[in-house]
């Protein structure tokens, strides 16, 4: 009856990897059947979780699409699932600056939705760096590097402004502003994914 559109699309996306892995390593038959149980997810996450009206994926229920935002739905874009027609309208919400297109960009769930508490929420609108980063690596993988450019710019600049001021990198921040920690549910010195930012983003997007 429900449908999660990130846990979806992370089955397209690991699909899409194993039809790859299957292909370097000679296995054409593996890589076959890996690439049509993506085709099956794509054709599935397109007819269920698409909301022809406000242009952007969504969860599903009974078949339907539940039109509340948050950042699990960014998994389409690497997961390789978006037709080249509905790539505009997605990002037309990605830029929104009242949804996804915040301060730091990408908050886990947007002001548009209740409850957003960017400051002490966790997921309740914190920015992360895990899901900004496959975001970024979303519209990396469509060919929208241009957006992606744009959203890693400001989101590593408020991360590295955050780091001056505090001396540490933290587990997530506050999409709503960059010079100071937030005031609850943030550890500090996290060497996991908060190194995401100052190695994989300067790497692929900011470094010339």
């Amino acid at each position: 009856q429900m449908d999660w559109i990130d846990m979806s699309s992370q089955m397209a996306l690991n699909a899409l990897c194993m039809s790859r892995i299957a292909e370097a390593i000679e296995i054409p038959e593996d890589a076959k059947e890996f690439k049509e149980r993506h085709a099956a997810l794509k054709k599935a996450i397109n007819e269920l979780c698409y909301d022809e009206e406000k242009g952007f994926y969504f969860d599903s229920y009974k078949g339907k699409p539940i039109p509340r935002y948050h950042v699990g739905a960014l998994w389409v874009l690497i997961a390789q699932v978006v037709p080249p027609e509905r790539l505009p309208r997605v990002i037309k919400v990605l830029m929104d600056e009242k949804i996804f297109n915040r301060p730091v960009p990408f908050p886990c769930l947007p002001p548009c939705e209740t409850p957003y508490e960017p400051e002490t929420g966790y997921w309740l609108g914190s920015n992360w760096p895990c899901t900004t980063y496959m975001a970024l690596r979303g519209l990396k993988e469509n060919g929208a590097m241009k957006e992606a450019k744009y959203f890693a710019k400001r989101y590593y600049n408020a991360c590295l402004n955050l780091y001056l001021k505090t001396g540490t990198v933290w587990e997530n921040i506050s999409p709503e502003q960059c010079l100071e920690p937030k005031k609850a549910g943030a550890g500090s010195d996290f060497a996991g994914w908060g190194n995401l930012t100052p190695i994989a983003v300067y790497k692929e997007f900011i470094e010339e």
